[in-house]
């Protein structure tokens, strides 16, 4: 992920290079410059940076407003205004300028289009091109701003999935009351779409997404039981076959457990590894774990015991971090998590591997696309395993996909077609 933005600020003509350094020192990059206003002693420039995180342009700006070298003048960001109103927009096939195209285009467009369903030709409708991008929260309490960041990587994710697909897709988002609500609603609203891909269902439980996969009129696939858990899996085998751990050898604990981890144990433990421990401070979601056959334990016995540790939430210390033995190698799926990854590695740790979910926008494609071309309805355990394994191969040594996605896109769908057809 990646931001810009526009800092002006004016300096002596000989200090060019220092306001470079400092750009740096914050963690922005120059993108380009432009000369703003030039007087005998200074020049006032317009400096477009680029930054990882909006903490890094803040803090170059207050350097600068505290800095008696530079003049800070204002701030400004085209891109910001160009997304008020979000990530969408909707646009035609056909040209709609003039009164003709109006006539011809559109109200005959959608004459001759429903005279092909009538003589049923339905790949002429959109329904058969178009999957929906599924957020929902509950009614319980003020969640307006939670829909509305939903809503926008919902948005986000079907510019990704127009992108490097043939589909329309779009976010659908509501709130509802009770799971029995939000089940009917998905299940009415499924005949609209050619497939559907639940970014987050706010509360939901296993019981939810077990009785919504049962019968679900359209193809469907989750993010938090399929893509995640499949992208961990695939990181897994990769660090296990760099490292030449033996699966049968290797104990994974995982320290936060949620749905996609319940997933991921039953995975683990059909791949072939020892056992999975797991810690978190919700017994209801421990007994779920149990019943795959986790193994519920404290973080201390995770830290000094399991080969891999997989850290989902940042529920430890530092403190508790002084338990981990020499050898051991690390993923941790939350950018935050409280590890020191230097303070590990020079304590023994043999790998840490910061997990990145942003590299699920470059199997979601893949997976929705190759799902409805297969004829699946969801993702079995054996195919999500294969497919991890597949992914793994792409991986290069750092755990990063190449820098061509339709690579890894391609693979992914292409593999999910042929395992659906019986093998001789």
């Amino acid at each position: 992920m990646k931001l810009v933005s526009e800092v002006t600020v004016a300096l002596k003509k000989s200090a060019l290079s220092q306001l470079v350094d400092k750009f740096n020192e914050s963690g922005c990059v120059l993108k380009s410059m432009s000369l703003y206003e030039s007087t005998e002693y200074e020049n006032a420039y317009v400096c477009e940076l680029i930054y990882q995180h909006s903490s890094e342009f803040l803090n170059c700006v207050e350097i600068l407003k505290n800095s008696d070298k530079f003049t800070f003048i204002s701030t400004d960001s085209s891109l910001e205004k160009t997304l008020t109103g979000g990530l969408l927009e909707i646009s035609g096939k056909l040209p709609f300028e003039t009164p003709q195209d109006y006539e011809i285009n559109v109200l005959g467009g959608a004459e001759i289009i429903n005279d092909k369903i009538e003589k049923g030709l339905d790949d002429y409708c959109g329904i058969e091109n178009m999957a929906a991008n599924v957020c929902a929260v509950t009614d319980r309490g003020s969640k307006k701003k939670k829909l509305y960041q939903l809503y926008t990587i919902a948005e986000r994710d079907s510019l990704i999935m127009k992108k490097f697909t043939a589909m329309n897709c779009i976010p659908l988002s509501f709130q509802y009351s009770q799971p029995e609500d939000c089940l009917r609603y998905l299940r009415n609203s499924a005949v609209g779409f050619k497939a559907m891909r639940i970014l987050e269902v706010e509360d939901a439980s296993l019981s939810f997404y077990s009785q919504l996969l049962d019968g679900f009129p359209a193809p469907l696939i989750i993010r938090e039981l399929d893509e995640l858990p499949l992208y961990v899996l695939s990181l897994v085998n990769k660090c296990v076959h760099k490292h030449r751990f033996n699966p049968d050898e290797t104990n994974i604990g995982v320290l936060g457990v949620d749905n996609g981890v319940i997933r991921m144990t039953r995975l683990f433990l059909r791949s072939g590894f020892r056992r999975v421990l797991g810690y978190d401070g919700d017994e209801n979601i421990l007994l779920e774990f149990e019943g795959e056959d986790g193994l519920a334990t404290t973080k201390e016995n995770i830290l000094r015991n399991a080969d891999l540790i997989i850290i989902m939430k940042n529920n430890f210390t530092n403190q508790d971090l002084a338990n981990m033995r020499p050898g051991q190698l690390v993923i941790s799926m939350i950018k935050d998590s409280g590890a020191d990854k230097d303070t590990l590695l020079n304590n023994g740790i043999r790998e840490f591997i910061q997990g990145n979910t942003d590299d699920l926008t470059l199997i979601f494609p893949a997976l929705l696309q190759g799902i409805i071309h297969a004829g699946l309805s969801y993702f079995d355990d054996t195919r999500l395993i294969e497919l991890s394994e597949k992914i793994a191969k792409f991986m290069s040594q750092d755990y990063t996909f190449p820098e061509l996605p339709e690579s890894v896109l391609g693979m992914i769908s292409d593999f999910i077609v042929l395992s659906s057809y019986p093998q001789n």
